[in-house]
């Protein structure tokens, strides 16, 4: 039923289209800075990338949680 009332246009795609851009550019100039880079991830290379995932989706579900029930 709601399909009905919804139009879709390219101009409601440039916003994420322009927000995609950006973060790309600003990754790349993160990538060619001199700057030292610093591990932020709570556990080291091989099966750490697992735990890394999983502490991920914890921290995610803890957040919406939080939002779910405090609004």
């Amino acid at each position: 039923m709601w399909e009905k009332n919804l139009k879709q246009k390219t101009a409601h795609l440039i916003p994420v289209l322009a927000s995609l851009l950006l973060g790309n550019f600003c990754a790349l100039l993160l990538s060619m800075s001199p700057l030292e880079l610093y591990q932020i991830t709570p556990f080291s290379e091989g099966i750490g990338s697992f735990g890394n995932a999983l502490y991920f989706i914890f921290l995610v579900g803890i957040g919406a949680s939080i939002l779910v029930f405090a609004f």
